[in-house]
C-alpha cells in the first residue's frame, strides 16, 4: 500500500521534511492514525481505511510496517528481517510477489490496528498459500546468499505478474466495458 503522504498533513512534504519528522516520531515513539491510498494490502487493509501507526517499534516478520521511501510511505507486511537487522523483505497482502528489500532504518513504525467507530480492531493474518510461501522462501534465501541474483529474480517475478495477471485483467475489463482494476492488485 503506497501513500503519497499520511497522515493527510504530510501531503506535499519534501523528503527532507518527512525525514526530520520520522526521526523525531521514532524517538518519541509517537502513535498516530492515518489513511493510506492503494490496494496492495487488501484484504487486510482497504484503501482509505484508518489505521493506528506506532512509531519507533522494530518491525518483525508478520508485522505490517510503514517504511519511508523518499517522499512516499510504503505500507506492507514484513516477510523476513535479515539476521543482522539491516534489511526487511516485505510484500503487500494482495500479491504473492515479494518486494525488493527495504533498509530497516527506513521503517517509521508498524500498523498496530484498524481504527473503527467502536474502537480498534486487530489486523488479520497475511493470506497464505503454497505459492506465497515458496516465493518468500526463495526470495529470502536468495537475498541472504546472492543478493544480485535475488534482485533479478524478484524483478522477473514482478514482470511476469504484470504480463500474466495485470495486463489480462485490464484488457478483459476494457473488453467487457467495466472499470479497469488497479494495477496494484
Amino acid at each position: 500500500m503506497t501513500a503519497p503522504g499520511a497522515p493527510t498533513a504530510l501531503e506535499g512534504w519534501s523528503g527532507e521534511r518527512l525525514d526530520a519528522a520520522a526521526r523525531l516520531w521514532k524517538v518519541e515513539k509517537r502513535v498516530f492514525t492515518a489513511r493510506f491510498a492503494g490496494e496492495s494490502m487488501r484484504p487486510t487493509i482497504a484503501a482509505g481505511q484508518e489505521v493506528r501507526v506506532r512509531c519507533g517499534v522494530p518491525a518483525e516478520a508478520g508485522d505490517v510496517a510503514v517504511c519511508q521511501q523518499g517522499e512516499r510511505l510504503l505500507v506492507h507486511r514484513v516477510l523476513h528481517v535479515s539476521p543482522d537487522g539491516g534489511w526487511l523483505l516485505t510484500r503487500g497482502d494482495a500479491t504473492c510477489v515479494p518486494d525488493l528489500p527495504v533498509d530497516a532504518a527506513s521503517v517509521l513504525g508498524t500498523v498496530s490496528a484498524l481504527v473503527e467507530g467502536d474502537g480498534d480492531r486487530p489486523l488479520g493474518r497475511a493470506p497464505a498459500s503454497a505459492l506465497r510461501r515458496t516465493l518468500a522462501t526463495l526470495s529470502v534465501a536468495g537475498f541472504r546468499t546472492a543478493p544480485a541474483a535475488a534482485r533479478l529474480f524478484v524483478r522477473g517475478l514482478w514482470l511476469l505478474r504484470k504480463w500474466l495477471v495485470v495486463v489480462p485483467r485490464v484488457a478483459a475489463s476494457r473488453l467487457l466495458g467495466r472499470p479497469s482494476p488497479s494495477e496494484e492488485e
